[in-house]
């Protein structure tokens, strides 16, 4: 999980289709890994595929962390929140 100030899309549709709204990139976004338990080219069918057991527990923890960063952020600012997320 990485908390970013602004960055290209990534190849991702739904930030594509952002950076095309906004007309830039200059955005706060906050990064969710996926892993690499995928063989090359079938990241669409691992994301939309069914979660293992541990990959839930995984998720959930992930969420958690996601709110807390996003607290930090509206209560102490961009660059602390990054600061302590992206160690």
């Amino acid at each position: 999980m990485r908390l970013r100030d602004k960055g290209s899309d990534g190849g991702h549709n739904g930030l594509k289709d952002i950076q095309e709204k906004f007309g830039h990139n200059n955005y706060v976004r906050l990064r969710m890994g996926i892993g690499k338990d995928f063989h090359p080219g079938q990241q669409v069918n691992y994301v939309l595929g069914k979660w293992k057991v541990h990959e839930k527990d995984d998720v959930e923890k992930m969420i958690i962390k996601a709110g807390e960063a996003v607290k930090n952020f509206a209560t102490i600012g961009l660059k602390l929140t990054m600061d302590n997320l992206n160690r």
